[in-house]
């Protein structure tokens, strides 16, 4: 998907104080635009642009959350849109640039410490999502710039969608679907299992990881969690382990876990290796954490059952495409144990408000706004 970078900026009275509530009109240009278009307010307008709706549905990748602009608007913000990949490519003038206090981006962009050196006065940058990897987040940090996400906009849908891959595997959904459009009516083949009774292991419980949990608690299943950053989570449906527990006694794995360089690449051979029993793998955190290969190896040797993927190590960074070139991908696109999905565990239509809400309410709270 196209994203958009938006910039949000204020008054030369706020550029002054950084918690000062900003006050400006609000503008939107596009990447091909050299001036401010000023805001239109029709029913028949693709919200956040002035472009008529005739239009819009050429744009709306590049309108992906319509309501965010207007949201700034009513807290005083000006906002200019730009598309460009590099910061230095925005073609924003002096002025604005020197009033710019907040950036929002999705996950194309790269964003570094160099930043400030053409916006002097940023004062917070907002991910429109969970991952983090693509911003520096310490450089940020030590300059104090706020990076603000959205993990909990979109936890329940990646909780969802893990139990639905799982289900789905259990239950042998799209081989017996594909074989009855074909004419074929095998049932003993598409003979499924139950979930309950099973040991369900979570890799890393933030946002994503405990609303799969909560998604589990309507089977007759036991739920461990392992997250070496957290402690004390243990409730009465799940159970804190450390990570030899999930090795022994796991039966499903689903991970959830930020790409980091802790994390990338750390589901190997050996890993695979340590389960005590055959798994049921899903991976909707980040396609780099799971190597491709070895996964493949763990499927051929019944290590893993079958596994459900939302991402892959083949992914973009920015997650808009796919390397079908690699090695692995002819005998990963073809296996029938594995079922895939187009990085789309946090992509629902609740979702796509739901991040937004987290946000503004971050930025509320950053300049001490009351709740709307």
């Amino acid at each position: 998907r196209e994203a958009r970078r938006r910039a949000c900026t204020s008054g030369a009275a706020a550029a002054s104080n950084p918690r000062t509530k900003p006050a400006g009109r609000t503008f939107s240009a596009s990447s091909n635009a050299k001036s401010p278009v000023p805001q239109q307010r029709s029913s028949n307008r693709c919200p956040g642009t002035g472009w008529s709706q005739a239009t819009a549905w050429r744009f709306q990748r590049r309108c992906s959350h319509p309501d965010f602009i207007p949201a700034m608007e009513r807290r005083g913000f000006q906002c200019v849109e730009v598309y460009e990949g590099n910061p230095v490519d925005w073609a924003l003038g002096e002025d604005v640039r020197g009033a710019v206090q907040g950036v929002v981006i999705r996950s194309r962009f790269r964003l570094d410490v160099s930043l400030l050196s053409y916006i002097p006065s940023l004062k917070w940058i907002a991910r429109v999502g969970s991952g983090l990897e693509n911003i520096d987040v310490p450089g940020f940090k030590q300059r104090n710039v706020r990076v603000f996400n959205a993990p909990y906009g979109l936890s329940n849908s990646v909780g969802e969608h893990a139990l639905a891959m799982l289900l789905a595997g259990l239950n042998h959904l799209v081989s017996g679907d594909r074989e009855v459009r074909e004419g074929l009516w095998n049932r003993e083949l598409h003979r499924g299992e139950e979930l309950d009774g099973k040991t369900v292991g979570i890799w890393g419980y933030g946002a994503t990881g405990s609303a799969f949990a909560r998604k589990l608690r309507g089977f007759d299943v036991r739920i461990l969690a392992y997250d070496p950053y957290k402690s004390d989570f243990s409730d009465k449906w799940v159970q804190q382990v450390p990570e030899s527990k999930l090795f022994e006694e796991a039966e499903v794995v689903s991970f959830h876990v930020p790409l980091t360089g802790e994390t990338h690449g750390m589901v190997d051979d050996s890993f695979f290796a340590k389960f005590h029993h055959p798994i049921f793998f899903l991976n909707t955190s980040r396609g780099p954490v799971v190597k491709s290969a070895a996964l493949l190896r763990a499927l051929e040797a019944n290590r893993v059952r079958f596994a459900g993927l939302d991402v892959l190590e083949e992914e973009g960074t920015h997650f808009e495409s796919l390397s079908n070139s690699s090695e692995n991908w002819t005998s990963l696109s073809t296996h029938p144990r594995i079922l895939f999905s187009p990085h789309v565990a946090g992509w629902t239509v609740q979702s796509k408000w739901r991040m937004v809400e987290h946000l503004l309410d971050q930025i509320d709270a950053f300049y001490h706004l009351p709740k709307s």
